[in-house]
């Protein structure tokens, strides 16, 4: 007979008192595991958070100042051309003057609201 036979073949009490047994010592193995490796994971958080203190350092407030300053001499820098008639802007057509005419009636025969 095999492990599993005899165990079967026990009275239901102690089947039970053998299950609880088995489950205390399961949880009791997973708890050291877990406590064991938490240093472990605790360590390696410290390093990790070490790693970003040496991170590097913010600009300060006179290079942020600098830097704005230059951002705002580069866009008085552009040049931006007047247009002061419409027609005078050279855009591709997108679609021909038939269809143009044709989406024209179109919209006009449409009903206001």
């Amino acid at each position: 007979m095999n492990f599993l036979q005899k165990l079967q073949s026990k009275p239901k009490k102690l089947r039970k008192k053998i299950m609880w047994l088995a489950t205390g010592a399961s949880m009791i193995l997973v708890i050291l595991i877990w406590l064991l490796s938490f240093p472990k994971s605790f360590t390696a958080e410290k390093k990790s958070e070490n790693q970003a203190t040496d991170q590097p350092k913010l600009p300060s407030f006179e290079e942020i100042k600098n830097n704005i300053k230059d951002l705002k001499q580069e866009f008085q820098d552009i040049e931006i051309p007047e247009v002061t008639d419409l027609e005078t802007i050279n855009a591709p057509k997108l679609i021909d003057d038939d269809y143009e005419d044709i989406i024209k009636k179109e919209l006009l025969q449409l009903p206001l609201e």
